[in-house]
């Protein structure tokens, strides 16, 4: 047992009178107010505790708890007194929401349900049950007759959705009305009394837009400059308070509720009539809905999330655009109802997430770095929310605490519910007994990933936190020296292309003798990549000659590289390489493209580069050394188009096809066993589609898809959940990809300069061509 402390927090919510925050932290749940004063601890145990949430009236929190082996929501006084278990089923539970009135909780939970419990009753009442997944992203709107949701299409692309839910405090009739239809992803951010906002993913622009959609009927055009101008000036009288005020007041044992100041108490009233929270009406005309969805506004770079005030009058986001040679986070404030809606931007932020604003619209609320900031919705700066307390942690109970949360990570995510044959409760049962004999981090995680190697597939395993690196990363100017026996001396024996060593004012070549470094005498056997671990400046020059006897010599300045800088000019010169000889032994007929990693940047490396040459009648494709991504789609879509005709120039002199963005020669795509995950579908996708044949290596065997979840400690565990089968059914996992011409590629191949996969794909598709270029 030891106490220890921690300045960060995972999650958080603001009372409804903005006075205290309620915060979760290493599995704990604490309030403090917002300025300076007293924290207080919730609960206090080994459990899990997480997701706080204040009720309308800020009396009590709910919040999501494993004390019991697994998750389920509890709510407790806002004096930490009083908890009572709200749900009880083994399910994850994704996410939940208070009503309005405070009387019901809404949760979202993992066998793809979403249930509404009522408090006063004690009772759970099952409202939707979806076959693709659960229903996400779950709002009340404001007079908590009903709710909004995310359901996932056979696509598994979410469409914000509103259903009836309750009126008072009975269950209604559930009705479907899907809000909009875009072809991407949704999510919704808010629900206020006269708007649905969600953001919307578009795939073709690359970014994300925020949307609103009139939950009744507009009269006027809400674009129109004038009916802006006439809103505007009727603004500063139209302003009402954001729905839920808390009135209500419990009867109790005299406990302070954790919002109020010392000084605040008054006088008991022992008979004192329960008031009840009076909440706006909201009225939705269905008819035609989908047709009043707009969207708000454009931004320059990249919305990464949006938050809008309860009132809806509004909206603060987050935007990534590029400043200099690099990305930065900005924060703006967006006002829907301007006479001219501007986007202003109040600051700059980092690594922001969850970001909102407070229950009144005074302040807006994120994280960044795990630390809670709160700032106006206007000019001022951030004021950070200190948060240093101690937390009691029971070592043994808390490995034990995270084995188990492993465990039912899978049981409720991995993606085959048949744990591939496995009896997942037995394993957990025969790892657990070793529990007690675990005395530190590195011991329990070779424990768990041996429990998940049970499962005997890919894309798994435990990560614990890491520690800072305390390594040496030698730097480097982009050559390779040689030593030179007869002289004594290092040589210049190749200069990386691109490398800052080949810039016009490097003035080195290759064959030149290196004489000093920095100064310092250098002759061949000494240690020379010590001399560039942590140097003083960024620059280090170099003593060169053309001769052994040091005449003529110069000196020249060189910008050092890091390690994968090194690295990533040796990749380029391995492609160049092999683009080289594809380019040599094919007479100038084929063309060579290697892709790195399944992600977007590749992707428009690839079709940059198959442009480049798609004049030439036939393609090496080579995804050997690839780790996996996403991009097997866009690259097969890519590769199928067929062309349909040609445009004719200069009275037929130059012929354009059509489609023009296509490649329509032969091709063939190179694999090896280190060929992984995505870069294993898109070979299969190739030969299954009838674009060509595979040659080389088996692929590695591990293609589920997988998401990373964050444990007490910060450590992580990855959980496949998603499959990978083939049109016929084949599920693709651990059996790997048979190339069509096998061709194995061997270390003395390596040393001797073979090429012998490379050469079998240039030589399959020579076969194709006729023996003339064709004209």
């Amino acid at each position: 047992m030891s106490y220890r402390k921690f300045g960060k927090c995972d999650d958080y919510d603001v009372s409804p009178d903005e006075t205290r925050g309620v915060i979760s932290t290493h599995g704990e749940i604490l309030t403090r107010p917002l300025d300076q004063g007293r924290v207080g601890q919730i609960t206090d145990g080994p459990a899990r505790d997480r997701k706080p949430r204040y009720s309308p009236d800020g009396k009590k929190i709910a919040f999501i708890s494993d004390r019991t082996k697994q998750d389920e929501v509890y709510v407790v006084d806002a004096d930490g007194k009083n908890l009572v278990k709200v749900t009880d089923s083994d399910t994850r539970k994704y996410e939940f929401d208070w009503s309005p009135d405070g009387k019901h909780i809404s949760v979202s939970r993992s066998d793809n349900t979403l249930w509404v419990y009522n408090l006063e009753e004690k009772s759970g009442r099952l409202l939707l049950k979806y076959e693709e997944t659960a229903p996400r992203g779950i709002y009340w709107s404001p007079d908590g007759r009903w709710i909004a949701f995310l359901k996932a299409n056979k696509d598994l692309e979410y469409d914000a959705c509103i259903i009836s839910a309750i009126d008072n405090s009975t269950v209604g009739t559930v009705e479907h009305i899907v809000v909009e239809n875009l072809p991407f992803d949704e999510w919704i951010v808010a629900f206020t009394k006269e708007k649905l906002f969600f953001l919307s993913s578009t795939e073709l622009e690359g970014t994300n837009h925020l949307y609103a959609v009139s939950l009744a009927r507009e009269a006027e055009d809400p674009d129109d400059p004038e009916v802006k101008a006439a809103r505007a000036k009727k603004k500063p009288g139209a302003k009402k308070p954001p729905a839920a005020k808390p009135k209500k007041k419990e009867k109790g044992e005299g406990e302070k509720p954790g919002s109020e100041k010392p000084g605040d108490e008054k006088p008991e009233k022992k008979e004192e009539k329960k008031k009840e929270i009076k909440l706006p009406e909201v009225k939705i005309d269905f008819d035609r809905i989908e047709k009043r969805v707009r969207k708000l506004f454009e931004v320059k770079g990249e919305l990464k999330s949006a938050a809008v005030s309860p009132d809806g009058k509004k909206i603060v986001a987050v935007v990534t655009e590029p400043v200099a040679d690099e990305e930065k986070d900005n924060l703006y404030l967006f006002d829907p109802e301007a006479e001219k809606s501007k986007f202003k931007k109040i600051g700059s932020v980092k690594e922001v997430s969850s970001l909102g604003f407070s229950p009144k619209g005074k302040e807006i609320f994120y994280l960044s770095g795990g630390r809670l900031y709160h700032r106006a919705p206007g000019p001022g700066s951030p004021k950070p929310v200190a948060v240093s307390v101690k937390v009691k942690v029971d070592t043994a109970k808390e490995f034990e605490q995270i084995f188990h949360e492993c465990w039912r990570m899978l049981k409720h995510a991995f993606y085959d519910p048949d744990m591939h044959e496995v009896d997942w409760e037995a394993m957990r049962d025969k790892y657990a007994a070793v529990l007690p004999s675990v005395t530190d981090r590195d011991a329990l995680g070779t424990v768990i990933n041996r429990m998940l190697g049970e499962l005997k597939a890919s894309h798994m395993g435990y990560y614990a936190p890491r520690e800072p690196s305390s390594g040496v990363s030698t730097l480097s100017f982009g050559l390779e020296l040689e030593a030179d026996a007869e002289s004594g001396l290092y040589r210049i024996g190749h200069i990386y292309e691109y490398g800052p060593a080949l810039k016009d004012w490097a003035n080195v070549s290759e064959g030149d003798y290196l004489f000093a470094v920095d100064g310092k005498p250098l002759a061949a056997g000494d240690n020379y990549h010590r001399m560039l671990n942590h140097p003083l400046n960024d620059r280090l020059d170099l003593t060169v000659g053309p001769n052994a006897d040091g005449s003529d010599n110069r000196s020249t300045r060189i910008k050092l590289i890091g390690s994968t800088g090194l690295w990533r000019l040796r990749y380029r010169k391995w492609v160049d390489d092999n683009r080289r000889r594809v380019e040599e032994r094919s007479g100038g007929r084929l063309a060579y493209t290697h892709i790195l990693s399944m992600s977007r940047p590749y992707l428009e490396q690839f079709k940059r580069e198959l442009m480049q040459y798609r004049q030439k009648e036939g393609v090496v494709i080579d995804v050997r050394n690839n780790g996996g991504g996403y991009i097997d789609v866009y690259l097969l879509d890519f590769l199928e188009k067929k062309k349909y005709g040609y445009r004719t120039y200069n009275r037929e002199a130059v012929k354009i096809d059509r489609p023009r963005h296509g490649f329509y020669g032969p091709k063939v795509v190179l694999t090896n066993e280190y060929s992984f995950s995505n870069a294993e579908i898109f070979p299969r996708g190739f030969r299954d589609l009838g674009l060509g044949k595979l040659i080389g290596i088996k692929t590695g065997g591990g293609v589920i898809g997988t998401s990373s979840y964050t444990l007490i400690d910060g450590s992580r565990i990855r959980t496949p959940v998603v499959g990978a089968y083939a049109r016929d059914g084949t599920n693709l996992e651990n059996w790997g990809v048979n190339p069509d011409i096998k061709i194995d590629r061997t270390p003395e191949d390596d040393l001797v300069g073979r090429y012998p996969q490379l050469d079998g794909a240039i030589d399959e598709l020579l076969k194709s061509l006729p023996a003339e270029r064709q004209k």
